[in-house]
């Protein structure tokens, strides 16, 4: 059973005492972010956050539950009626939750170290350009291959890539 709507909503309304507050779609249930970090999980109407110390600590006697099967055991938190003891859950555990992980995306990006930048390669991919060289430090021109010709624009002529 899918996460409905209006459970989000009234969890969401429930926080609206702390700032930078977001979810995210997953699967027909919700991550809830508190300042970009993963804080808790919305899974089958269920709020389940992450069972680092500070919230063992504030919850002592409260289930661990997994959000999905197989996935590792959160702590259920069952006083959702309570809006100041939910903000102040989540502001106890911020601060051991785990750093947001850096996607295999950024590691592309080290394209900027050799002069290609994410902007110079989406001008190859929308222009009738073939290849392009970075720019030296001694000039800033670009050498593009002409469609017609195995030469650039300076009259050199360019390996292709």
């Amino acid at each position: 059973m899918a996460t409905t709507k209006e459970y989000l909503q009234f969890i969401r309304d429930q926080l609206t005492g702390l700032e930078d507050i977001s979810h995210r779609a997953m699967m027909g249930e919700y991550i809830l972010y508190y300042r970009g970090r993963i804080a808790a999980y919305l899974c089958d109407d269920r709020l389940l956050v992450k069972p680092v110390a500070a919230a063992k600590k504030l919850l002592p006697e409260a289930p661990m539950e997994p959000p999905y099967e197989g996935a590792k055991e959160m702590i259920l938190v069952e006083d959702i009626d309570n809006a100041d003891f939910l903000c102040e859950l989540f502001r106890t555990i911020y601060e051991e939750l785990p750093e947001p992980k850096k996607n295999g995306r950024n590691k592309k990006i080290a394209r900027h170290d050799r002069g290609i930048t994410p902007k110079s390669i989406r001008m190859l991919h929308h222009t009738d350009a073939f290849s392009i060289l970075p720019p030296t430090a001694a000039s800033e021109t670009c050498f593009f291959r002409d469609q017609t010709s195995a030469t650039t624009r300076q009259g050199s002529p360019v390996m292709p890539v």
